[in-house]
Formats: C-alpha cells, structure tokens, sequence
C-alpha cells in the first residue's frame, strides 16, 4: 500500500502530472522464511498498476531479530555482526553487504518498474 500511496501523492504534487511513481520496500514470510521485496506503484489516475523485485531470503539470524525483537533490517544486520553501519541504506542496503556489493539496493529495485 506504500507504493501506492506514494505514487498518488506524487501525481498529485505535480500540476497536470498525468503519472505518478512510488516505491515501498517491504518483507514478507514464507515457509518460516522472511523475504525483503520492493514495490514499484504507477499512478495514471485511473488505475495504480503495481510491480514487484525480485524477492531474497534474509538470513536466519537476522530473522529472529525482525520477528522475536521488532528491529528494522538495519538494526537486525548491525545486531548480528553482519555489518556495522547505522546508514546502510544509505550506502546500497544490506543486499550489497550480502552480496559482496555485487548488487546494490537500487540495482535490484529497477525489475518492479518494468
């Protein structure tokens, strides 16, 4: 829903915006696994059409410190000694820190816009 409230606010901050676009990233569960995906809304003010990323698996540990703690992914990460950087999302997301920076957060956002 953030992506789509996003994309409309867009649309509507602009006058005579006939597009708006908003992204929202995300988490969901599956089979006792916690995945981050992200959302990409387009607004045409008809409709609000929406893609998804790919989706990867967050590690176990960080995991349990999202479900059994409430931390957010940054917290989880810096927690369980997997990086140490309060801004990483700043700085390419934790998919890069797991990735070796192969691939950086944005990098993988860009399939939920196609």
């Amino acid at each position: 829903q953030g992506a789509k409230n996003r994309a409309t606010a867009a649309r509507h901050a602009v006058e005579g915006a006939s597009l708006g676009i908003g992204m929202e990233s995300g988490l969901f569960q599956s089979d006792g696994k916690l995945f981050d995906v992200c959302a990409c809304a387009i607004d045409d003010g008809e409709q609000c059409h929406v893609g998804y990323s790919c989706a990867w698996e967050l590690p176990t540990e960080v995991t349990k410190k999202v479900l059994s703690e409430g931390m957010n992914l940054t917290d989880a990460f810096n927690a369980c000694e997997i990086c140490n950087d309060p801004n990483i999302g700043d700085k390419g997301g934790v998919l890069a820190i797991m990735s070796g920076n192969r691939v950086r957060c944005r990098a993988s956002r860009w399939p939920s816009s196609l």
